[in-house]
């Protein structure tokens, strides 16, 4: 049996407003996560079920993103959800927006792209379209730091077992 090598992990983190910031930043910030690991983290930054109604973080985030942000093999990434393509397209834009500002509200917490997160996993014309252009708009974005990671699950997926 061949045995998959692993080459990077993804996680989440979710909290809520008033949460203890310092809770938040030991749940984002693991040990394990040090600038010698051989291992590249995605973390998934989703203060709200995106990145909220305000146009940065609450102060709970911010210095777990900062400190995240300062590993060089790690990876912060928006969470937006897409309903399986069935939430409005000027929504999925905003989110896209809102966490691109992030970079020019406060230092050191930009994303490094966006986590889509309810897919669509069947092929339709109209889905490919829709996940398209938010895809487009993480790319055109002028706020995103390094490559502009842009992921969804199925993505994820076919990547592992095309490891296995």
């Amino acid at each position: 049996m061949k045995m998959a090598r692993i080459r990077g992990i993804l996680c989440t983190t979710r909290a809520f407003s008033g949460s203890n910031t310092s809770n938040i930043e030991k749940k984002l910030t693991s040990p394990r996560l040090n600038a010698t690991s051989d291992l590249n983290y995605t973390i998934i930054v989703n203060p709200d079920s995106g990145p909220g109604n305000d146009s940065v973080p609450n102060d709970d985030y911010v210095p777990a993103i900062q400190r995240l942000n300062a590993f060089p093999n790690a990876r912060t990434v928006g969470y937006v959800r897409t309903n399986y393509t069935l939430r409005p397209l000027a929504d999925v834009l905003q989110d896209i927006s809102t966490y691109s500002g992030w970079a020019n509200s406060s230092q050191g917490i930009e994303m490094h792209g966006i986590f889509f997160d309810e897919a669509v996993h069947e092929y339709t014309p109209e889905a490919a379209e829709y996940m398209k252009e938010a895809n487009d708009a993480v790319r055109a974005a002028s706020g995103f730091a390094g490559e502009k990671t842009v992921r969804t699950i199925l993505e994820i997926h076919q990547h592992i077992t095309a490891h296995d």
